[in-house]
């Protein structure tokens, strides 16, 4: 959210690279983390089903962007990049309202 945040109030080129970096990182941990966490926590014989249902997930959340960001390529306005910008953000604030739900990772747990 914060990477959203920088990229979208950008006055200068550098602060808008500043946001995709650090947004950049976000999405690459969370490329790691995530698939390693749904292994951890899936019982041992549906393990592989629920890591590739992840997977598809994120293929299918790539997909969805790609055709908002054409949709509003369609749109008129100089501010329409900062909306598609904006709309990042989403998948990022339900993730954080629904992770003090989710079960703590037994590997953690032993940690």
């Amino acid at each position: 959210l914060i990477a959203v945040g920088l990229q979208v109030g950008a006055a200068t080129a550098t602060a808008f690279l500043a946001g995709r970096f650090t947004l950049g990182m976000g999405v690459g941990l969370a490329f790691v983390v995530e698939p390693t966490y749904v292994c951890e926590i899936a019982p041992a014989h549906q393990r592989g089903r629920y890591v590739v249902a992840n997977e598809v997930a994120v293929c299918v959340g790539c997909l969805l962007g790609l055709q908002v960001g054409t949709a509003l390529e369609d749109s008129s306005g100089d501010g329409i990049w900062r909306t598609a910008m904006m709309l990042g953000a989403l998948p990022a604030l339900v993730q954080l309202i629904f992770i003090f739900m989710l079960p703590e990772s037994p590997r953690w747990l032993a940690l």
